[in-house]
């Protein structure tokens, strides 16, 4: 599993810059990583990492369900009993993405949500999906 998410922050890295070459987008450390628990059918993964001193946060998703016109699933960070908005994903299906993470600190579980709209203050949707870290 994690070669596959080596190889997924890999392709995001050499997207944003074809002409470097490939080893100068190995991941630095890995942080966290675990696979979501899901109240609906969603499957997949997040791993925190950095690189270049920057923290990323890496997410790979499978069977997510449709969604309602106008909904998007929140990528939420979570310190503590803090959630950041940290991330969307507009489409059902399938979905790999890498976010940069906001604000400092240890980040103890990423939670999606179905939210109106992106980067609320807080959370307020369901859960769907979940992993500590």
């Amino acid at each position: 599993a994690a070669l596959i998410l080596s190889l997924g922050a890999n392709a995001y890295f050499l997207s944003q810059d074809e002409s470097s070459p490939a080893e100068e987008f190995a991941m630095d450390e890995v942080k966290g990583m675990g696979n979501f628990e899901s109240t609906a059918s969603i499957k997949g993964s997040s791993m925190i990492f950095t690189k270049d001193d920057q923290e990323f946060m890496l997410v790979q998703l499978k069977d997510l369900p449709p969604l309602k016109k106008g909904e998007l699933y929140q990528l939420w960070t979570i310190q503590g009993d803090t959630p950041r908005a940290n991330g969307v994903i507009e489409q059902d299906g399938e979905a790999a993405a890498v976010f940069p993470i906001k604000g400092d600190g240890t980040i103890d579980a990423v939670a999606i949500t179905v939210e109106p709209e992106p980067d609320l203050e807080k959370p307020t949707g369901e859960v769907v999906a979940s992993v500590a870290l």
